[in-house]
């Protein structure tokens, strides 16, 4: 089986070049336990590297990317690349500076791991936020499969962190952990399995199960572990003067998590291409 990938790979002549397909997307979201919204905007420009009709090679591609996420609490502005030799395979890794505004409660400070840092603490917290910037790494291998209407894909998200917290630790409001001051890794995966159902014009609708894990190096007593029902659902391929636009809606329950154990969770976004 392996002799045979690696022929099909050598036999997959590179695409002809031409010019990137260009993307340029706009997500709105927000989340209720832990409350949170968040606008994304991403360019992208992709290179196809087969001309190959077979599944395996049909999506092999080289991409670069731009982004910009933005929250009440803070602003990271990244750049990244994916290379997928395969139509199964992708690999992404990527670089985004950091800063905090110093408002609703970030960045704030603790002075050990294992502090308590539950809602009230950090509400309680806030009026000692600092504005600082920092820096996020991280590598993404992921791994995706179709079988007839049945899709499903699994990622891991290795992260390295360098913030200049006040504290010892400093609390991180999209992870919603602590992570050393001085420098701190952790690693997320994020696994999908959804049945797809085409309608006319580009309408189509995923629904099925998420399920995500985070662990923070050395702090295992942090870890969360949640799973529930994930539906994507585009409207089409042009509507209201967007391309694609889709609504994403997530309900999870909370399997393990420092303070929100046994407790629902819901995220809700749009996201759309601009022309």
């Amino acid at each position: 089986m392996r002799s045979w990938v690696v022929l099909l790979v050598l036999a997959a002549g590179p695409a002809r070049a031409e010019p990137p397909r260009r993307a340029l997307l706009e997500t709105f979201g927000g989340s209720v336990n832990n409350l949170g919204v968040q606008q994304t905007l991403e360019a992208s420009w992709t290179w196809d590297l087969s001309r190959s009709s077979h599944p395996l090679l049909s999506d092999a591609h080289l991409a670069l990317g731009l982004t910009n996420h933005l929250s009440p609490a803070f602003t990271r502005i990244g750049a990244w690349a994916a290379w997928a030799p395969l139509s199964v395979l992708e690999l992404r890794v990527g670089v985004e500076p950091v800063y905090y505004f110093g408002i609703v409660g970030s960045l704030i400070g603790f002075p050990t791991q294992g502090a308590v840092f539950d809602e009230d603490a950090r509400r309680a917290l806030r009026p000692q936020a600092v504005a600082q910037g920092g820096l996020r790494l991280f590598a993404a291998p992921t791994l995706k499969a179709r079988v007839g209407r049945v899709v499903a894909s699994g990622t891991v998200d290795v992260e390295r962190w360098n913030v200049g917290g006040p504290d010892a630790f400093f609390y991180e409001p999209s992870r919603d952990t602590l992570l050393a001051r001085n420098g701190d890794s952790l690693w997320r995966t994020s696994t999908v399995l959804l049945l797809e159902a085409n309608g006319q014009s580009g309408r189509k609708l995923l629904a099925g199960l998420h399920h995500e894990f985070m662990r923070v190096r050395r702090a295992p007593w942090n870890d969360m572990h949640r799973l529930g029902p994930l539906a994507v659902w585009t409207l089409g391929d042009e509507r209201f003067g967007v391309q694609s636009p889709t609504l994403i809606v997530n309900v999870y329950y909370y399997l393990e998590d420092p303070y929100k154990r046994h407790e629902p969770g819901a995220s809700i976004g749009v996201r759309f291409g601009l022309r």
